[in-house]
């Protein structure tokens, strides 16, 4: 991996787990001292970053972290919706016991990090968990699609789970979503997947709204 492509690694991991703030200005010398690199290799992953939607850059003003508005946000998640649906559906066919197997590993421990209030460890299950069945239907443009979407959201896909019973009820969901995956019923595991991000919408927009977080 060359330098560039390492940094371009830590600042997105950094940004994803916002210890930059959606709208932060990235300035290029802090950057720097921060990666210990050159300026120039900033700028390139700066670029590369904002080729994605990740970061933002407004002329004569600078980098930015990303912002979306809720309609964006609406926008997203309705195309997520279909695309998930959609994977889920093919993966009735495609799966191996190995697959089921993995996908219930996660599940429970979701359930864990459930527990223990743990949103951090639950993020990086929930998103392995989505990822598989993406995976499964081995489609580099669904997942290229899927990924670049959820990247655009990134700093606002969690706040349902700061909702009471979210985090739970999500397990629920991912259960039934395993069980119709073990009975291959392609059309009801497209319906479910639809309907589990479709609350995760809703839950979404409903704080950032309480919040005036726009």
């Amino acid at each position: 991996m060359m330098l560039h492509e390492e940094i371009e690694v830590k600042l997105r991991d950094e940004i994803l787990n916002m210890e930059f703030k959606a709208g932060e200005k990235l300035v290029e010398m802090e950057l720097a001292d921060r990666y210990k690199v050159s300026r120039p290799i900033i700028r390139e992953v700066l670029r590369r970053l904002n080729s994605v939607g990740l970061v933002s850059y407004i002329p004569n003003r600078g980098h930015y972290v990303a912002k979306v508005s809720i309609k964006q946000l609406k926008e997203i998640y309705d195309l997520l919706k279909l695309l998930e649906g959609y994977a889920c559906e093919n993966a009735v066919n495609l799966y191996t016991q190995e697959d089921l197997d993995y996908l219930m590993d996660i599940n429970e421990k979701m359930k864990v990090a459930a527990s223990k209030d743990d949103h951090r460890t639950y993020r990086k299950f929930n998103d392995l968990f989505h990822e598989k069945f993406i995976n499964i239907c081995n489609n580099e443009t669904l997942k290229t699609t899927i990924s670049n979407l959820r990247v655009r959201a990134y700093a606002y896909r969690y706040l349902a789970l700061t909702v009471p019973t979210t985090m739970s009820n999500f397990n629920e969901q991912h259960s039934n979503i395993i069980k119709l995956l073990k009975q291959k019923n392609g059309e009801k595991i497209n319906q479910e997947m639809q309907k589990h991000i479709a609350s995760s919408q809703r839950l979404m927009i409903e704080v950032i709204e309480r919040s005036q977080f726009f």
